[in-house]
């Protein structure tokens, strides 16, 4: 997509995209950016679905340190935990 350059580590996406005209939020949305500021650089996945009960369907690239991709549903409990940058 049209991800800018300079948000940083992907802690820092949530405090930059403002910087971009680009909107953060606490709602998942299909298609937004998620991000956990959890660890030393963070973690971004993208949103695939968002589910009824408040999970949602993540994709992403090296989560556990495998530089694999992997799919997921995330629970709402920890999905409410995200921030969320709509591009």
């Amino acid at each position: 997509g049209n991800v800018p350059s300079g948000l940083g580590n992907a802690n820092t996406w949530d405090d930059r995209a403002p910087n971009y005209g680009y909107t953060v939020s606490g709602a998942p949305r299909e298609g937004a950016a998620a991000v956990s500021n959890n660890g030393y650089y963070g973690h971004v996945m993208y949103v695939e679905a968002v589910n009824e009960d408040g999970s949602i369907v993540v994709s992403d690239y090296n989560r556990a340190g495998t530089g694999k991709y992997d799919m997921s549903t995330v629970s709402a409990s920890t999905a409410s935990s995200l921030r969320y940058v709509y591009f």
